[in-house]
């Protein structure tokens, strides 16, 4: 009665919000249901035979909520809580179509059996742990952790911060215990390479093993961290993780000149300590704060550029590169493998398919492509451009002023030329070539004849489909055949062209079904190569008839042939030098003009306005299913996106949500990718996947509480080096222990600190900076490690030898996707075709080979000797010293001066500085 009497109150206009809350009272009215005593048992009997732990069927598992609301391949959730009437698993149940009914066999769900899964569902679903920060370590909110306290008194007066609290409380518990202190010229050769990836001179050194005042070891720390050479050095390991690469991957593997600009824009953050959450941001939304360079990550990518008509092909290049962003994102930023979910829900993790779809919307404006840089440097293009403007105005009217003079007509077109002449009767037509634009083969997409319109509508006689033969001079067997038979199929298809297989003069026919009046040719030309000197001709008389020619055009500013090779109709020569002089004036003001209004470009993305964007049946381009709003994954939070919100806004919401303080991720993750870098492995050794199907931390305490550390002291990245270096843990001998190596023997504990190889690039950089070679000019375009192909689809080349230019820092190297560089890619280099969140440690021969044989350390050995040999004279012995001072950081022992002097007696000094570049002291990180 009382909810009767409150609906003949209510106003008409409320009646909706009446009948919810009667809804609500009738299901407030049913009982609880308890999942484990009333809705588990069901499932384990009829369902979870093929959609539980051991199997799922359909990708489904119904004994997690995350998946019973995720759903499986088919992206649809099972169950829609609060829903029973809008959830598939009850159709399905209810169902009597055999192929869809479930359980497939035996008697369905009772009545009874039916009710408790309806109203379980319709009262939310509710499951033990429901939540995902409940069931998974990495989900739950930061918080502070108190440390641990140590009771030993040996090892509590060691503990220099919390990291060693957490270390040593764990070696505790495996019945551990930490090692000594390394001496100080191994801490200090240890922190430089670890730091700055380059290692300590001599007078570092010494100057640290002198400094007995306290905090001498901060000191050291600071002035690396505040070097330059850090943000080189980091900037390498932030490059591997976001598979940065300077060539387009795939078949054509083309060069992309100036994607370096993001490699600087990450040297230079590192460097300033920028706060890693603004660094976040800046690299999904940089350009909305002025940081253009940044989003250079977006697009850091392989992609696929050959293009086709094909509507899949073209669909499914796009879901790839879109791919590409995505995983990309989730990995670095998130350590979750979101790409996972593309086809279908993920398997591990709370990501249905539908949040995967959510996240390519964010990012459906984002394009493959150069883009404007803002800043100072085109400011300054800008303000020359007007007087660039006015140049050009003059030059066009000194053109424009000799071609009348001369009476020519306007040059041929790069892409699009058509010649009309009076009205002819013919059974085939041909393009004789005297000379191309560029002095290469000719090459042609199309060749067209029209007929005349006053008989009807013009139409192109000369397609195959209408009977037309081509026929040629020759042509090129390069990639796909350069037939003429391409010029007569009626459309532009990027690798199927006619090119004679040969510079100079060429020729086409083209033979009609029959004979055409013809009125108009049309030459389409490439951009490149296109005939600039040629003869439309006629059969006449067992010759052939030129209906029309180009020699009565003015010359093309792109036409770079020689002024004596030029043929213009009733110009003679001098005149026609002069209009081969101002054209090429006229073609380099242009360039200029075209350079300055475009300003500085760089390869980071375009911007446009986003695609709708569908959920796709299996990742299938051909099968959209229903549209889907821009979002974040689900465990993030709804970003409450309108399906209009333009690119930028969508961007931005999505990158504020990431770097949120509030995200139990982004931190953990980044804390846990610099402690690998510091120790070789994380606290979680899968770095990009933190989610279920990743690896558990061997010290979760410690991780949480460097994150929370981390996110109060600013997101400093460099405040985090300092917890971690000045740590006693960091600073433990790599010594190992036989009993500790039968209990760890990876070291994941740190009774001691881990001993590695080091990485290809510090090799390298340390072998250069110990010769004395060691270039370090920063920024700007790289040196080369290959010889550039010759054509698309040529091979990359090792340099032997490098100037002083590739003698720079080998993160200004040319990274060529697909392609290891040179000697030191054999150690374990990532080669840009996939993301390296951590790389490989493999030990080969081929290591070793190429270290001792190669002509790069070779050389540099020669140079090491004629360095020492200038700086102490002649004399073996002390040369001897010298040298291992400078590789190893120490002096040599007796035993070691007396093998090496032997050594240098007999063959030079150069092969002592090759043993001692080849040294495991040198190659190895103690």
């Amino acid at each position: 009665m009382l909810s009767r009497a409150i609906v003949i109150r209510i106003p008409l206009a409320s009646s909706c919000l009446v009948l919810s809350l009667a809804l609500l009272s009738v299901a407030a009215d049913r009982p609880a249901v308890d999942f484990v005593d009333q809705v588990r048992p069901i499932l384990q009997a009829r369902c979870l035979k093929c959609h539980g732990p051991d199997k799922q069927e359909g990708g489904l598992r119904l004994d997690r909520r995350d998946s019973l609301v995720a759903g499986g391949d088919s992206g649809e959730p099972a169950i829609r809580p609060g829903k029973s009437s809008d959830s598939p698993l009850v159709h399905r149940v209810l169902g009597t179509d055999p192929a869809t009914r479930m359980p497939p066999k035996g008697p369905g769900l009772t009545r009874s059996q039916l009710a408790v899964l309806k109203t379980w569902i319709d009262r939310g679903a509710v499951m033990p742990e429901s939540s995902p920060r409940e069931r998974h370590w990495a989900f739950q909110r930061l918080a502070p952790v108190a440390p641990p306290r140590i009771r030993d008194p040996g090892q509590a007066a060691r503990v220099k911060n919390a990291v060693d609290a957490f270390v040593f409380d764990r070696l505790r518990e495996a019945r551990l215990a930490p090692s000594r202190s390394a001496d100080r010229r191994v801490l200090i050769r240890r922190a430089a390479l670890v730091v700055t990836g380059l290692p300590p001179g001599p007078g570092e050194i010494e100057a640290f093993l002198k400094d007995r005042q306290p905090g001498a070891w901060r000191r050291v720390i600071d002035r690396l961290l505040e070097s330059p050479r850090y943000g080189e050095r980091w900037a390498g390991h932030w490059l591997d993780l976001v598979r940065f690469a300077e060539t387009t991957g795939y078949e054509s593997n083309a060069r992309i000149s100036n994607a370096w600009h993001y490699r600087d824009y990450v040297i230079r953050a590192l460097n300033e300590d920028r706060r890693y959450d603004r660094f976040v941001f800046e690299q999904l939304a940089g350009d909305t704060v002025g940081e253009d360079a940044a989003t250079g990550f977006l697009v850091a990518g392989p992609r696929d550029t050959v293009k086709s008509p094909d509507l899949k092909l073209t669909r499914q290049q796009r879901q790839d590169e879109l791919d590409e962003i995505i995983t990309a994102t989730g990995s670095a930023f998130l350590g979750l493998t979101i790409g996972c979910a593309r086809c279908h829900s993920h398997k591990f993790d709370p990501i249905p398919q539908r949040d995967y779809y959510s996240v390519q919307a964010i990012f459906a404006g984002v394009r493959y492509g150069d883009r404007r840089i803002r800043g100072e440097e085109n400011d300054r293009w800008q303000a020359r451009l007007p007087e660039s403007r006015a140049r050009l105005d003059r030059l066009k009217r000194q053109r424009d002023l000799l071609q009348q003079q001369h009476r020519l007509r306007p040059a041929i077109d790069l892409q699009e030329t058509s010649e009309k002449f009076p009205a002819v009767t013919t059974r085939m037509i041909r393009l004789e070539i005297h000379a191309t634009n560029d002095g290469a083969a000719a090459r042609l997409d199309d060749l067209e004849a029209w007929t005349p319109r006053d008989a009807g509508p013009a139409r192109n006689v000369a397609l195959a489909a209408a009977g037309a033969v081509a026929d040629q001079s020759s042509y090129s067997l390069d990639n796909q055949s350069r037939l003429a038979e391409n010029l007569i199929d009626g459309a532009r298809k990027l690798n199927f062209f006619w090119r004679a297989r040969l510079a100079g003069p060429s020729w086409v026919t083209i033979r009609f079904a029959g004979s055409r009046t013809i009125d108009r040719v049309v030459i389409k030309a490439m951009g490149g190569s296109v005939p600039v000197d040629y003869d439309i001709q006629v059969p006449d008389a067992g010759g052939w008839r030129t209906i029309a020619h180009s020699r009565d055009r003015m010359l093309h500013p792109a036409d770079n042939r020689k002024a004596e090779s030029i043929r213009l109709a009733g110009v003679a020569a001098a005149p026609t030098a002069a209009i081969r002089e101002l054209m090429g004036r006229l073609a380099a003001v242009r360039q200029e003009v075209d350079r300055l209004s475009a300003g500085p470009q760089g390869f980071l993305g375009r911007f446009e306005t986003p695609e709708t964007t569908y959920r796709l049946k299996r990742g299938d381009p051909l099968q959209r299913l229903e549209p889907v709003l821009p979002g974040a994954p689900g465990l993030l939070g709804s970003l409450k996106l309108a399906a209009a919100a333009d690119d930028r806004t969508r961007r931005v919401a999505f990158a504020r949500r990431i770097a949120a303080a509030n995200n139990p991720l982004a931190a953990r993750v980044i804390v846990n990718r610099v402690w690998q870098h510091h120790f070789g492995t994380g606290l979680v050794d899968t770095p990009s996947d933190l989610g279920r199907n990743g690896s558990r931390p061997t010290h979760p305490g410690l991780l949480d509480w460097l994150a929370v550390d981390f996110i109060q002291n600013g997101w400093s990245l460099k405040h985090l080096h300092r917890r971690i270096l000045l740590s006693a843990t960091f600073q433990q001998s790599s010594r190992p222990r036989a009993p500790a190596l039968a209990v760890d023997n990876q070291s994941r504990l740190l009774w001691r600190f881990p001993p590695r190889r080091l990485e290809a690039e510090v090799l390298r950089d340390s072998i250069l900076a110990v010769s004395g070679k060691l270039n370090l000019r920063m920024y700007g375009p790289g040196f080369d490690f290959y010889d550039n192909p010759g054509n698309t689809f040529g091979d990359y080349v090792a340099k032997e030898e490098f100037t002083e230019a590739g003698w720079r820092r080998m993160i200004y190297g040319t990274r060529i996707r697909l392609q290891r560089p040179g000697v030191f890619g054999a150690f374990d280099c990532p080669d840009g075709g996939r993301m390296a969140p951590k790389r490989s440690r493999s030990t080969t021969p081929v290591q070793s080979l190429g270290l001792f044989n190669s002509r790069f350390v070779n050389r540099q050995a020669e140079f090491l000797a004629e360095r020492v040999r200038g700086a102490v004279g002649e004399q073996i012995e002390r040369q001897v010293e010298v040298m291992v001072e400078w590789a190893l950081g120490r002096s040599a022992d007796k035993d070691e001066r007396s093998i090496l002097s032997g050594l240098a007696s007999r063959h030079g000094t150069a092969q002592v500085a090759r043993v001692l570049l080849n040294s495991n002291e040198f190659v190895f990180l103690e």
